[in-house]
């Protein structure tokens, strides 16, 4: 059931993680204990034989029993000020208690997520209950919230896009891996540690080309036309971070200024160039720009390849070689930005901070960006494979074309450096590399099924032994499954030995009736039973040190 909500102020998000498991909260408030009171004593927890009102209509999915995760925009995504995101945590949280029970909401800059259950609303002629409807829900939020922004931003339109009902809860897991997707931010899933300064983002899976961006190579698909837009899939950040950048004035004081995302783009590689995870259409990647000033840049340029380094140290990469591509003076107008004085400043930059820090790098000319010079760390897998993982570019070019500037200390315009970075280039790529640098078999903290539990038997009890084990390492966010199949013992370890899963944890009715659990650890064999404290305690303390 879950505990008390809470609310953080500061992050807009509402809620704590669920102490164990139940779909259902405790109703316990005194609006509950007057409704329930009201319907004569019956459970006003939604039933299957609840019904909605019909005074709108709703997706035929819609069920009156369930709990939704929800998700509305704003219109173009347009990025609310404090003050508004104030006004819709306020209105969310006003419904709380009154016409929902609300277990999750997150308040960001251009959507809000909100995980819900509708309450009873009245009851009709056969005194059957009748729930809020979400639709009704979402248009009662989004209504008042609307004309409260428009007049604190000094407005007049539309804010909101349609709502998305992204689907209901199906179980506990379902409402607990919800849950956290609104919760948990990239500071608590570890995301951030080590990229300190950054505000994380989110730009629009399309985007809209207009008279200042130059058209693509035909290599983007397009989406359908209006008489006066052209829309197209997002191949890339860059231009939304500049956009982002530019909707507000900044001085020297607001930089750097750190923008970082986990995005997906959208390439149109050939059939021909399609390779595996190397090389895919739609990619993923921890995207970030900083826009710097020119005395702020080594230090930012050398914090960004010590980045790279600590996670190479984390992955066990041990090879490695950073290659600082540069420009070629004869292909100036060309393949490169007509800045003969920028290129060599800018060059001489990246070169003092590599030779400064001491980082093993090649010069390779005639390999730079059109915009600017870049560092492309190559790096070689356990047997000996040359892969190109991450990328460290300067731009001094493109913010001026997007009317980038800043305020020096003189009170003057000035336009700041670029610095483009994604540590582990796409993740696709990068999970390619790390299949064929372990050959699959994973450490225990970074493979993607940690530990199996293989009862001896289909016993009740000890079913229910195993998966008490199972619920334990889940709680922890072990990523743990259970074989509860009929197989002999023997075809299920040989089943996990094949898939490499890392540790396999075999239990058996001495096991159960000692509170012990035998454990099996792939490559390794049967390293014998232990008491299931012991076995639990090591795994999360391995995973947490990230043991090899």
């Amino acid at each position: 059931m879950f505990p008390p909500m809470e609310l953080d102020e500061a992050s807009g998000r509402v809620g704590v993680p669920p102490a164990g498991s139940g779909i259902l909260p405790e109703r316990t408030s005194a609006k509950t204990v007057a409704q329930d009171a009201q319907l004569g004593g019956q459970d006003a927890h939604p039933t299957r034989g609840a019904t909605y009102t019909r005074r709108r209509r709703l997706p035929h999915f819609e069920k009156p029993w369930a709990i939704y995760a929800l998700t509305f925009s704003t219109r173009d995504h347009s990025v609310l000020s404090p003050a508004s995101r104030t006004v819709v945590l306020d209105a969310v949280r006003y419904f709380h208690g009154n016409r929902y029970e609300l277990f999750a909401a997150s308040v960001m800059p251009d959507h809000v997520h909100l995980l819900l259950q509708p309450w009873v609303k009245e009851q009709n002629a056969k005194g059957e209950n009748i729930f809020w409807p979400v639709g009704e829900l979402m248009h009662s939020i989004k209504s008042f919230t609307a004309k409260k922004i428009n007049q604190i931003e000094g407005t007049n339109g539309e804010v909101w896009e349609q709502e998305r009902f992204d689907c209901y809860v199906r179980g506990d897991r379902d409402l607990e891996e919800k849950f956290f997707y609104i919760l948990e931010n990239p500071e608590r899933a570890g995301l951030m540690n080590a990229e300190v300064g950054y505000e994380w983002v989110w730009a629009p899976g399309k985007e809209l080309r207009s008279g200042g961006t130059p058209e693509p190579a035909g290599e983007t698909p397009t989406l359908p036309e209006t008489k006066s837009d052209r829309y197209y899939l997002k191949a890339m950040n860059c231009p939304h971070h500049h956009k982002l950048y530019a909707a507000v004035p900044h001085s020297y004081r607001d930089l750097p200024l750190r923008l970082a995302e986990y995005g997906c783009n959208y390439r149109y590689e050939q059939s021909g160039e399609l390779f595996g995870l190397m090389r895919v259409r739609s990619l993923q990647m921890n995207d970030a720009h900083i826009y710097c000033t020119e005395e702020q840049f080594e230090e930012e340029f050398n914090a960004v390849n010590q980045m790279y380094l600590k996670y190479f140290n984390i992955f066990g990469i041990e090879k490695y070689i950073m290659r600082f591509s540069t420009h070629d003076p004869a292909k100036l107008g060309q393949k490169f930005v007509d800045n003969p004085e920028l290129w060599l400043k800018t060059e001489a930059m990246v070169r003092g901070v590599l030779q400064r820090s001491g980082i093993n790098y090649v010069e390779v000319p005639n390999e730079a960006a059109f915009y600017g010079p870049k560092i492309d760390v190559q790096v070689w897998s356990a047997i000996g494979r040359e892969f190109s993982i991450a990328t460290n570019q300067v731009d001094f070019a493109v913010p001026a074309r997007f009317g980038l500037v800043y305020k020096t200390r003189e009170n003057t315009e000035a336009t700041p450096l670029c610095i483009h970075r994604a540590p582990l280039g796409t993740h696709e790529r990068f999970i390619g590399f790390l299949i064929e640098h372990y050959a699959g078999n994973f450490p225990l903290w970074l493979a993607p099924e940690q530990v199996r539990v293989l009862p001896i038997g289909a016993e009740p009890p000890l079913l229910d032994y195993a998966r008490g084990i199972l619920n334990e390492l889940r709680a922890h966010e072990v990523r743990a499954e259970i074989d509860a199949s009929n197989d002999h013992i023997k075809a299920k370890i040989s089943s996990a030995e094949q898939m490499k899963v890392h540790t396999m944890l075999v239990i058996g009715k001495r096991d159960m009736e000692t509170s012990a659990v035998s454990v099996r650890v792939h490559g390794k064999g049967n390293l014998g039973a232990k008491p299931r404290a012991e076995v639990v305690a090591d795994l999360l303390q391995s995973v947490k040190e990230r043991r090899a």
